[in-house]
């Protein structure tokens, strides 16, 4: 639809003490076959910031060449662009570039894979504590 976009996540934390967030890790970001030839009819972005202090990362995956390279998009204004937190790491794919991204204080591309560790569901959802005894599979480092 003309001025539309799509975004892959829209996060609510409004203090910045909550543990919430939306990590997406070792996933592929890409079309739905039957959408392929149109995938860049409408903008598609990793996310934007619905409340003041949203939080979402991606990582160790795959992003399409449908994805912005800005990667990132303002929700309104300047709200929140400050105060969010908004991460890449050892993505791949064309659409992972992020020389061309967003230049927001609070958006970040993390080098450090101890930095990055901290957003795998093991310390990030305490995954190991309670994860195991539900059958899910789950992976609790990185990938890489």
């Amino acid at each position: 639809m003309d001025g539309q976009q799509n975004t892959v996540t829209a996060q609510g934390r409004q203090d910045k003490r909550e543990t919430t967030g939306i990590v997406i890790q070792n996933c592929r970001i890409v079309p739905e076959q039957a959408l392929f030839p149109t995938r860049f009819k409408t903008k598609s972005y990793l996310g934007r910031p619905w409340k003041t202090y949203s939080r979402a990362v991606i990582m160790e995956s795959e992003l399409g060449d449908f994805i912005q390279p800005a990667g990132w998009l303002e929700w309104s204004g300047n709200f929140a662009l400050d105060t969010l937190y908004f991460a890449e790491y050892g993505n791949r794919g064309p659409g992972a570039v992020t020389n061309g991204r967003v230049r927001w204080k609070g958006f970040h591309v993390i080098r450090n894979r101890n930095e990055a560790l901290q957003f795998t569901a093991g310390p990030f959802l305490s995954g190991d504590q309670w994860l195991r005894n539900t059958g899910v599979p789950y992976f609790t480092g990185l990938k890489q």
